[in-house]
């Protein structure tokens, strides 16, 4: 099951969130060539987190085959 999961210190409503997961399982089940119910889609926003010795917005994306 191929999982693209993001991680990011921006702060998200939930009604973003959804926006996000919906997009983006779209897009990689197009990309993938698979239907949308073999994809999976996590976003974690407003977390602790910091890039280059900084706390400005940056956010971790990966993405499992």
């Amino acid at each position: 099951m191929p999982l693209l999961s993001l991680q990011t210190n921006i702060q998200l409503n939930t009604e973003q969130q959804q926006e996000f997961l919906l997009l983006a399982s779209k897009t990689m089940a197009e990309i993938l060539g698979k239907p949308e119910s073999y994809v999976m889609v996590s976003v974690q926003a407003n977390i602790a987190m910091s890039f280059a010795a900084s706390t400005e917005a940056c956010a971790y994306i990966e993405f499992k085959v």
